[in-house]
């Protein structure tokens, strides 16, 4: 029974590609006319340029530039979704001390102030730097100074809740202002102006014998 099934399986399968040319008889070309092979070949370029190779997978153009468009639309929600910690200055008088004494609460949800990130500011023009120090994960502090003798100091400091501040209100003109978006205070006294912030991350402290303007160009350089 068997050999009979196997007998008639195999004359089934002969029948059913009887149609098929042997091997040898592909050997014979066919001509094709010059306009056949012309058209042939622009419908060739054509479906190059329209389609592209990703991994393993051949996609039109069009649809791998959507697909990379959707791909850094999702990296930069990713990186929207990280929140930049929020500060809140909490302000008191201390009339004895004649200053503004500063404390810090920070909303840190992702931790970014528990690293630390060295900012260097741009150069001010005619300036040169002369002194430069980092302590490690801590601060960074700078000293520029032009060919008059003016100085800017620049102090960039981390982990900000742990931070006091005592700030002149007796010897000099402090005023709230803002840096960037960011809440900050500027302060001036004879030939001294300085600019005090914190984008919640770090408190950025830019001051010297140059006039505000130089000061502040430079402090909204800072990001």
């Amino acid at each position: 029974m068997e050999k009979q099934l196997r007998a008639a399986l195999f004359e089934a399968v002969k029948q059913e590609f009887s149609c098929i040319p042997d091997a040898d008889d592909f050997n014979e070309q066919d001509t094709f006319s010059g306009s056949f092979q012309t058209e042939m070949k622009r419908i060739s370029r054509l479906a190059d340029r329209n389609y592209v190779s990703v991994g393993r997978h051949r996609i039109r153009r069009a649809a791998a530039m959507a697909l990379i468009a959707a791909m850094l639309m999702a990296v930069a929600a990713g990186a929207a979704a990280i929140s930049r910690p929020i500060v809140q200055w909490l302000s008191k008088d201390n009339k004895a001390e004649g200053s503004l004494d500063v404390s810090f609460k920070v909303d840190d949800p992702d931790g970014l102030t528990k690293q630390f990130t060295y900012i260097k500011p741009e150069v001010p023009a005619g300036y040169e730097v002369i002194y430069e120090d980092k302590v490690e994960g801590q601060q960074y502090s700078i000293i520029y100074q032009n060919e008059e003798g003016e100085e800017i100091s620049y102090l960039q400091t981390g982990d900000i809740e742990g931070l006091g501040l005592g700030l002149d209100k007796e010897t000099g003109d402090l005023q709230e202002t803002k840096v960037n978006g960011y809440k900050g205070y500027a302060y001036s006294s004879n030939d001294n102006n300085s600019l005090i912030w914190s984008n919640g991350t770090y408190l950025f402290h830019v001051g010297g014998t140059c006039s505000m303007e130089v000061i502040r160009e430079m402090a909204e350089k800072i990001y």
